[in-house]
């Protein structure tokens, strides 16, 4: 890929698959009137993504249906044999997550929840990671009494915490109703983290601002450890921050709701950042302030599922200092963002946080992409990842190395384009940050949740940072792939673009673009580049509205030296959308 279109926000959507048919049938099919399960997907904030039902059917008979914005999920089972295991997959914050669940006959027509605590039942139930559980037959004997004994040892580990932050005795981990919005039992699930290793099989339930945790081995369903009054009372202190924090995040909001922006010297603005220890993407506060007050699509914006990643034990003290982590979501035209994982630092000083930055010193991204080259004379399809590191901060960052599934080995080297802040694929800048991949490549990365180290290093080889980064769902296969998943472009025409004049001079010349989507894609942006015998000009339209099939944006083709590019030999027109677990597809006219 030769052009660099600019980063901007990702605005996405989920291809949904059509239910399956089956056969089977049995003793605890479900007859009559409609009948349905539904409950919340969420771990600490609402899933985007997909939740799909197995049945006891031989064949499974196979259910999908998408998680509304608040996490809600319906699915129709009438006709469906119970018990049925429940898996809900996408992404939380930008990470890629899978998390699961189970019902019985009795559920039917009553809550059922997808939460880190179902997903750690069914652990216990299975034995086995609870992966293992959805993908096999095993579910197919679950009966309520399992389900009652592994909520029951699970609510007894967690009920110190959950009384302390006034969750009542009578909670249902599986079953109750609950609201992803930081009260009740999602509140629980912002302080407390669940892992399990697939490896060892031994599951970690982690206070966030203690740093306590009870242990489960998987293989026994046994506990070691508790939580004691200390750790619920300081979850419950730590909850009081965390809305502390999410409000600074809605001041933010408020003060971009309407037009103009607020100027870089706003003092409501300012008093919300650390400005001595801010850092975000390499760029000090006055630089990321004007870059966020001059953006075009910052009016309107908005900051939403505030998830505490992690708070400092004496951070619950109002008369102390303290640090923590925290995720978030950001909205545009009320549809979200999906632009990889968006983490804030925060500090506490005398009793008031302030945002630091994400704290990198460079931006680093890996972002799944396919492309499409409708005037390819050979493949016009390719699919892989887009490896982005740029040192937008001028912190003389040299090489990155970035390594995770699909990569090889020993990683992919990225090494700086010439004159400019970004980085390309070593030996290969005229790929830019693609790098390829074939069905194999793709088939060694698990569905959702990618993880990705990215090392940065000066001139001396030295190590400056080192970040990690989670995709939310794998690139399409290249078997996979069709013309259908990319925008198409009718305005202009391959030819129209092909022949279009471009003003070497001021007002340029304004480009009109016309596309459909995909369905259920959202709209991301369009970039335009030329390139002439005296360098080249690029101009970029990000999204204002993810709903939109149409932008129009103005190239002027100049060099830095304000002599026209005379005359152009190439001209580059691309068009990108985005998908819930985060994927890209970029329709491009050259």
């Amino acid at each position: 890929m030769r052009p660099k279109a600019a980063h901007v926000l990702t605005a996405v959507a989920l291809f949904l698959l059509m239910a399956s048919c089956g056969g089977g049938g049995g003793s605890s099919k479900t007859t009559g009137s409609a009948k349905s399960l539904s409950g919340v997907a969420a771990a600490g904030a609402p899933i985007i993504g997909l939740v799909t039902l197995k049945d006891s059917s031989t064949p499974p008979i196979w259910k999908y249906t998408q998680i509304a914005a608040n996490g809600g999920y319906t699915v129709d089972v009438t006709g469906l044999t119970a018990p049925f295991a429940l898996r809900a997959e996408g992404t939380v914050g930008g990470k890629g997550i899978s998390l699961y669940s189970a019902a019985v006959s009795a559920d039917v027509g009553g809550t059922v929840n997808i939460t880190p605590f179902t997903d750690l039942m069914l652990a216990n139930i299975a034995q086995t990671v609870a992966k293992s559980y959805f993908e096999g037959d095993q579910y197919k004997n679950l009966t309520p009494t399992q389900l009652t004994t592994a909520e029951t040892a699970l609510q007894t580990k967690l009920q110190p915490i959950l009384t302390a932050m006034k969750v009542p005795d009578s909670i249902d981990l599986l079953r109750s109703s609950m609201s992803a919005n930081r009260t009740g039992l999602d509140a629980v699930l912002d302080m407390v983290k669940v892992s399990v290793d697939p490896v060892t099989l031994v599951a970690e339930i982690q206070n966030v601002v203690t740093q306590n945790q009870v242990t489960m081995d998987v293989a026994t369903g046994s506990y070691t450890g508790g939580f004691t009054s200390g750790d619920g009372a300081k979850s419950a202190a730590g909850l009081t921050d965390l809305d502390q924090i999410a409000a600074s995040f809605t001041t933010f909001t408020n003060l971009f709701a309407a037009a103009p922006a607020p100027s870089t010297s706003n003092q409501t603005l300012r008093s919300l950042f650390d400005e001595t220890n801010f850092m975000n993407d390499g760029q000090n506060l006055d630089a990321f302030l004007t870059d966020v007050t001059t953006s075009p699509d910052i009016i309107g914006i908005a900051f939403t599922n505030i998830t505490l990643l992690s708070l400092t034990p004496d951070a619950v003290n109002p008369t102390q200092s303290g640090v923590g982590t925290v995720g978030f979501e950001i909205l545009k035209k009320g549809v979200r963002e999906r632009d990889g994982t968006n983490v804030f630092k925060v500090e506490k000083t005398a009793g008031v946080w302030k945002m630091q930055g994400n704290g990198k010193k460079c931006f680093a991204r890996v972002e799944p992409r396919g492309f499409y080259f409708p005037g390819a004379q050979s493949e016009n399809l390719t699919t892989g990842l887009y490896l982005e590191v740029e040192d937008r901060g001028g912190k003389n960052v040299d090489h990155a190395l970035i390594v995770g599934p699909g990569l090889p080995q020993g990683g992919v080297l990225m090494v700086r384009d010439i004159s400019h802040s970004w980085f390309d694929i070593a030996g290969d800048q005229n790929m830019g940050g693609f790098y390829r991949m074939d069905d194999a490549k793709i088939g060694q990365m698990p569905a959702v949740g990618a993880e990705y180290t990215i090392t940065i290093y000066d001139s001396g080889n030295n190590v400056m940072d080192l970040y990690t980064e989670t995709i939310g769902g794998r690139p399409l296969m290249p078997s996979e792939q069709t013309t259908a998943n990319f925008p198409a472009i009718s305005t202009p025409t391959l030819s129209g673009w092909r022949n279009m004049t471009i003003a070497t001079s001021a007002p340029g010349t304004t480009i009109q673009v016309n596309f459909t989507r995909p369905k259920n894609t959202y709209y991301d942006y369009t970039y335009a580049q030329v390139d002439g015998t005296q360098g080249n000009a690029s101009v970029e339209s990000k999204s204002a509205n993810p709903a939109a099939t149409s932008d129009s944006l103005v190239l002027i083709a100049r060099t830095a030296t304000s002599q026209a590019i005379s005359p152009i030999t190439w001209k580059w027109l691309e068009v990108g959308v985005s998908d819930d677990l985060g994927r890209r597809f970029t329709t491009v006219l050259n």
